[in-house]
């Protein structure tokens, strides 16, 4: 249960991870994450975005010869010197949905703490749902 001044719903996992999104208006950013959770992360960046910025990106994990994507619909949400909070609005598809649970999971270090998270939140949300994770294939 999070404390009085703990509006997360989830737990963030402390990992660094690329983040890169090029966007339809040529918006460029590249970065790396401080933290993840199953609802956003904080990727430090020189790129410049506005809060309420919303667009896909992708989070690159390392899978030996190739990046895995993990891609996201993310919205800017908060800002500070260091770079920027990230909700993710939604998860294209089943794999990097996959991607996302796992890397929190094994990150974790109250494994159990985060699994109780995700099955309260079940994962998959409808798009009339504000506030939560949508998976799009």
């Amino acid at each position: 249960m999070p404390d009085k001044g703990d509006k997360r719903e989830f737990t963030r996992v402390h990992i660094q991870v690329d983040v890169e999104t090029d966007d339809e208006n040529f918006r460029t950013m590249h970065g790396s994450t401080n933290d993840i959770s199953m609802g956003g992360f904080f990727v430090e960046t020189q790129d410049e975005l506005e809060i309420g910025y919303e667009g896909r990106m992708e989070l690159l994990l390392d899978g030996g010869l190739e990046k895995v994507p993990i891609e996201v619909q993310g919205k800017v949400v908060r800002a500070n010197r260091d770079g920027y909070g990230i909700e993710i609005v939604k998860v294209y598809g089943i794999d990097s949905y996959s991607h996302l649970k796992k890397l929190v999971l094994y990150n974790a270090a109250d494994l159990n703490k985060v699994q109780a998270e995700i099955e309260r939140h079940s994962g998959i949300k409808s798009f009339e749902t504000q506030g939560q994770i949508t998976i799009i294939d």
